[in-house]
């Protein structure tokens, strides 16, 4: 019961991400984003996922048409959720949110795993230590303690990491220049 509760809670959350209105003027001016559409995106990720050899995977994107940008969500389970916006000219995805409330170390592997997936995804040039890096100084502060909130910035891809009561883990992808 408490799965299907958070499953409901994140669906609610995601949407609302997502419905966030913006001016239709800023709509208008095509954004770099990051760089591929949300197929791209999910066939990418599930390349490396099969490359490490786990059985993670987005099987399809269902995109959801909203009135400034359109959008995916995917539900890795009842506790780990994926959000995609994407602007409506070119379908390219302008951002990806990561909402988590992970039960048990299991769940809290696959979530790093699908922050480690993400940034080999839309930062194909770091290499998986420079990745490993990218996660822990967004999680870790200097005294190895957890941090409830991180940006870090690499090749123009900007990584926010966040822990509050009310939304649970965080993780967030935009273009660094267009934020």
């Amino acid at each position: 019961m408490i799965g299907k509760i958070k499953k409901i809670y994140l669906c609610l959350l995601l949407l609302m991400l997502i419905s966030v209105p913006v001016s239709a003027a800023q709509d208008l001016e095509l954004k770099k984003g990051l760089g591929m559409t949300p197929t791209e995106f999910m066939n990418k990720f599930n390349a490396f996922m099969e490359s490490i050899k786990h059985p993670m995977a987005i099987p399809t994107i269902t995109l959801e048409k909203h009135d400034v940008h359109d959008a995916f969500r995917h539900f890795f389970s009842e506790n780990i959720g994926l959000a995609g916006v994407m602007q409506k000219a070119d379908k390219r995805l302008l951002s990806l949110t990561v909402l988590g409330a992970p039960i048990g170390n299991d769940e809290r592997w696959d979530l790093m795993l699908i922050y480690g997936a993400i940034i080999a995804v839309v930062n194909p040039e770091l290499n998986e230590d420079q990745r490993g890096e990218l996660v822990t100084s967004l999680m870790m502060d200097s005294s190895g303690s957890l941090q409830q909130q991180s940006i870090q910035v690499r090749k123009d891809i900007k990584y926010e990491f966040k822990i509050d009561d009310t939304f649970g883990i965080q993780f967030y992808v935009t273009n660094a220049e267009e934020n």
